[in-house]
């Protein structure tokens, strides 16, 4: 997967160029905000990383245009990871409010950089609907709480479509982010990976976006319920 990474600090550069050597992820880096902006337009990426304090124009700016340029386009929302040196509420919140998807506080472990990178990797729709398994990764002695926590995920899906017809996408937006944080930790890194992907989508107001993921999403819960002994 192609990421963009905008950082001007070499030691930086080299540290997340060696944390993704012989993975999937293939990173060009960008010394300024400028850069960034300009290679992220040609469209040749499928995530960014970006550096809120950046030489030239800085991250906030280049994120804002980014999605600027995308709901301009037409384009597909790519997701955004910031990266910042502290995680003080107003950071965070100015972050979120520019656009980004995600933040990554300095300094950061391989083990943390590349599982937000694997969390918020597009996973193109007809990769998913290809897959023929359902991934289950319960950890032992969490089988039974495996069970309840799906069998509350089951009950969810008639109160996310009451919010889809209402357009009720703050309400969307809440529970898929709690399906995004949960999942995974129950064994189950599809809910985890859907559940982002739903709340990026109402974040967007985007109602076809929300009602696709949801409806894999629940596809996933059924399928996952059946092959639960």
């Amino acid at each position: 997967m192609r990421v963009l990474v905008a950082e001007h600090l070499k030691d930086d550069c080299f540290l997340l160029g060696a944390y993704c050597k012989g993975t999937a992820f293939d990173l060009t880096f960008a010394a300024d905000g400028q850069r960034a902006l300009i290679a992220c337009q040609s469209g040749s990426f499928e995530m960014a990383v970006i550096d809120l304090h950046l030489p030239v124009m800085d991250g906030l700016a280049v994120i804002r245009e980014i999605r600027r340029v995308e709901k301009e386009r037409g384009a597909k929302r790519i997701p955004i990871l910031a990266l910042m040196t502290n995680a003080l509420a107003a950071d965070v919140a100015g972050a979120q409010e520019a656009g980004c998807d995600a933040h990554l506080v300095k300094p950061i472990s391989k083990s943390f950089f590349l599982s937000a990178l694997d969390q918020w990797q597009p996973i193109p729709a007809d990769a998913a609907a290809a897959k023929s398994t359902v991934v289950i990764q319960i950890p032992e002695g969490m089988e039974q709480l495996a069970r309840h926590y799906l069998a509350a995920r089951r009950k969810e899906a008639p109160v996310f479509q009451d919010f889809l017809e209402h357009s009720d996408f703050d309400s969307i937006r809440r529970l898929a982010h709690n399906l995004k944080g949960t999942g995974i930790s129950y064994g189950f890194p599809d809910i985890t990976r859907l559940g982002a992907a739903a709340e990026r989508a109402a974040k967007e107001s985007d109602k076809p976006g929300v009602s696709k993921q949801m409806a894999d999403l629940f596809a996933y819960v059924e399928a996952a319920s059946r092959q639960l002994p």
